[in-house]
Parts: structure tokens; sequence; C-alpha cells
């Protein structure tokens, strides 16, 4: 792109700064559904525990999320479609969890999949945040065949789970709204 072989490219949000320094280049930016998310197995501890699901819930930046990793590009949600989507809900606020997961001198451990094998920045944000609030949180990247057995496998093998899933907001699902 920057060298002129290419006319047009889809980059990553940590790119763009670079590409707007070249003034024969212009960013285009589009909607795009593209929600991240984590996945908490509701059947194993801790999270079996309301308490600690809101905790965690609570713990989480998404404006942090969004400035930090996405560049910007982006928009915090507490469920899976941002505010701006025609016929948004907003998903009601809850109460946090009143005692922190470590009360009692005890840090909640549980482990954190995804997928890939370079820094993973978001899960290291996230975890970075857990642990200002008393989890002890593993990060375990797997490659894709790995984590889609541990986490859609018939044992659901997970505490955690990075999710990103992609989608369009044109797609016919959301006409009706």
């Amino acid at each position: 792109l920057t060298s002129g072989e290419l006319d047009f490219a889809g980059i990553q949000p940590a790119h763009a700064s670079f590409v707007r320094r070249d003034p024969t280049l212009e960013i285009r930016s589009f909607p795009l559904l593209l929600t991240y998310g984590i996945v908490l197995n509701t059947r194993r501890r801790p999270f079996d525990d309301l308490a600690t699901r809101r905790a965690v819930n609570a713990a989480i930046d998404r404006r942090e999320i969004v400035e930090g990793y996405l560049y910007g590009f982006g928009t915090p949600a507490a469920g899976p479609v941002p505010p701006e989507v025609p016929g948004y809900l907003p998903v009601p606020e809850r109460a946090a969890a009143s005692a922190a997961p470590g009360a009692g001198g005890q840090a909640k451990r549980f482990e954190l999949l995804t997928v890939g094998s370079g820094e993973a920045a978001l899960e290291q944000m996230v975890q970075s945040r857990l642990a200002a609030a008393g989890f002890e949180v593993t990060i375990r990247q797997l490659e894709l065949s790995a984590y889609l057995a541990r986490v859609y496998g018939p044992e659901r093998d997970f505490d955690a789970a990075v999710l990103g899933v992609a989608g369009d907001i044109g797609l016919g699902y959301l006409a009706p709204l």
C-alpha cells in the first residue's frame, strides 16, 4: 500500500497512524460489526457464582480496550450489539459484586483461553484489570482447532474464553428492528 503497488487495502487499527502520515493515502472507515467478548463457563468455578461474574463485568474497562487495543476504532458495548445500531436495546446495568473476589485472602484463579501466537494485547489488558480486582488470570493461547475443541467440545473444558464474532450491520436479521 505505501509503496504504491496496491490501490486499496484493509489495515489493522494499529497501522492507521502510519498510513495517515502519507499524504497520498486516505483512511476510510466504515461500519463493521466485530464483537469481542469474554465467555465465562458458568458450569465451573469460579463463574458458577453470580457475584463473581458481576465482579468480572465491573472490572473490565471497555472504553480502555477500545482506545488501547482498537486505537479508537470501536464502540464500547455491554452486549453483542453496539448502541449505534438501529433498534439497539440497552442491557440493564446490574450492581457489581459487593465483596471483592479476593476477600478472605484468596484470589479467584482462572484460565483465559484465546487463539493465536502473538502478544495477546487484549488479553493482557483484561488480565491487568482483573488482577486489580483480585483475580489471578492465566492466559492460554491455543491454535484454532485446540481452542475450538476445548470451548465447543462436549466437555466445555474452559473457565473463560475470548471470542471475536464477525458480522455485518446490514444483515437481514436487523431489518425488523
